[in-house]
């Protein structure tokens, strides 16, 4: 009989610490990145929403980042802000 099976999905983006920087490098990450307008603070939030939902603030953590520190997705530097939600500031200091 004919069966179906289910694999969680595996995170296509790797991340890479690079002294006091972090890169995160994976084309759907990347992709989301550079169609967001940056100047657009909800927007900005419902990136971070969604980089978090796929795990990369997760694996941003576990690689040693902490809030401050400069990570690259892209042609972008962010400053890292883990958690930021709504009513929080995500646009003053985020990218540069």
């Amino acid at each position: 009989s004919p069966y179906i099976v289910i694999r969680p999905a595996r995170e296509s983006f790797v991340v890479r610490r690079m002294g006091d920087r972090f890169r995160v490098e994976g084309p759907r990450v990347e992709r989301w990145v550079a169609e967001v307008d940056m100047e657009d603070p909800s927007q900005v939030v419902d990136l971070q929403r969604r980089l978090a939902r796929a795990g990369v603030e997760r694996r941003l953590t576990e690689a040693g980042a902490r809030r401050g520190h400069e990570v690259v997705i892209g042609g972008t530097t962010f400053e890292f802000l883990p958690g930021v939600g709504p009513g929080e500031d995500a646009g003053e200091g985020r990218r540069r």
